[in-house]
């Protein structure tokens, strides 16, 4: 299932998901720089679990690169 061709129908649609899809990047940017800061090797085998379920992980993808802020 390709998340980012559904989005960008969706954006289509609905012009005023550009707004929602950026936040939701947003967080999941936000979660990852959480992940980078801690010393916790628990919250890194939860990320990785999460990008490695089958719809979750693509999703997930597909709404960082909504993200306003890229991660590099």
């Amino acid at each position: 299932m390709d998340f980012d061709l559904i989005l960008q129908l969706l954006l289509g649609y609905l012009p005023a998901a550009k707004l929602i899809l950026e936040f939701l990047g947003l967080l999941v940017i936000v979660g990852q720089g959480v992940v980078l800061l801690t010393p916790s090797k628990k919250d890194d085998e939860f990320e990785i679990a999460l990008l490695s379920k089958p719809i979750v992980g693509p999703l997930l993808k597909s709404l960082m690169k909504f993200a306003p802020i890229q991660k590099k």
